[in-house]
C-alpha cells in the first residue's frame, strides 16, 4: 500500500513538472524573408508603375553607376554619376517615356530620355547639361521636352518634341536686345533748367528747328529655325 502511495505521488509530480516545461516553452515566430531577385543589380533609388503595371525601378551600386530594371526585361544602363533620379514619366497609349536626370560635377543637369514598348526599348540624350527642362504634353500623344539657354546675348530654345515613338529636335535662337532704361522724376521735384520751357525769343525766325532723334531700337535677329531627327538607339531587352 505504501509503495502505491509512493509511485502515485511521483506520478502527479511528473505531470505537474512536465506542465510547467509546457507552459515556459516560448514557440518561435518565423521570420518572412523577402527576396529582391534584382539586388546585385545595386539597391533601389527611386521607383514608378507602367501603364501594364509593371514596376520601373533605378537601382544604385557602390560604384555609383545606375541601371532602370523593369520587370521582366533586363537592366537598362543609365551610367555613372553622384545622383540621379527619375525627373518625368508619361504613359502614351502603350508606350512609357521615363527621363531620367543624373548629376554630377562635369555635367550638372544630364537628361536621358527612355521609351519602353513592351519589351522594346528607345534611348536619346538630350539637353546640353546647364539646363532642367520644362515638360509639357499636348495631348495624350506627345511630349515635348524644351531647354533654353542665354549665353553671350543670344536665346537658344531647344525643343525635343516626341510623337508615335520618333524624337525630333528644333532649334531657335534668338538675339537679347537691351532696352535703355527710362528713370521717372517724382512730382513733387522742380523742373531743372533743361526741363523748363523757353522762352520764343530764344529762337530765332530763320533758324529751322531740329527734329528731335529718335533713340536706336535694337533690332532683332530672325530666328534660327533648324529640325533634326534624333537617332534612337532601339534594344529588344526581353530576358
Amino acid at each position: 500500500m505504501k509503495l502505491f502511495r509512493t509511485l502515485t505521488m511521483v506520478g502527479a509530480a511528473t505531470v505537474m513538472l512536465y506542465g510547467c516545461a509546457e507552459n515556459s516553452t516560448i514557440k518561435p515566430v518565423l521570420a518572412k524573408l523577402i527576396l529582391d531577385p534584382d539586388a546585385k543589380l545595386g539597391t533601389p533609388v527611386q521607383s514608378t508603375v507602367l501603364d501594364d503595371k509593371r514596376k520601373a525601378t533605378l537601382r544604385q551600386n557602390e560604384r555609383h553607376f545606375f541601371v532602370l530594371k523593369v520587370d521582366g526585361m533586363n537592366p537598362i544602363t543609365i551610367g555613372g554619376a553622384d545622383s540621379a533620379k527619375i525627373f518625368h514619366q508619361a504613359n502614351l497609349f502603350g508606350i512609357n517615356n521615363i527621363l531620367v536626370e543624373r548629376n554630377d560635377k562635369r555635367c550638372p543637369f544630364h537628361y536621358q530620355l527612355i521609351s519602353i514598348q513592351g519589351t522594346k526599348v528607345s534611348s536619346w540624350p538630350v539637353g546640353s547639361c546647364t539646363e532642367i527642362p520644362i515638360v509639357t504634353m499636348p495631348d495624350k500623344s506627345k511630349v515635348n521636352y524644351l531647354f533654353a539657354t542665354a549665353k553671350n546675348g543670344f536665346l537658344t530654345k531647344t525643343l525635343y518634341r516626341f510623337t508615335n515613338g520618333n524624337l525630333s529636335k528644333d532649334v531657335q535662337t534668338t538675339k537679347i536686345g537691351l532696352t535703355p532704361a527710362v528713370v521717372a522724376k517724382p512730382r513733387n521735384e522742380p523742373p531743372t533748367s533743361s526741363d523748363a520751357p523757353t522762352s520764343p525769343q530764344a529762337f530765332k525766325p530763320d533758324t529751322p528747328l531740329r527734329p528731335k532723334i529718335k533713340p536706336d531700337t535694337p533690332k532683332t535677329k530672325p530666328l534660327i529655325f533648324k529640325e533634326t531627327e534624333e537617332k534612337a538607339t532601339n534594344v529588344d531587352l526581353k530576358e
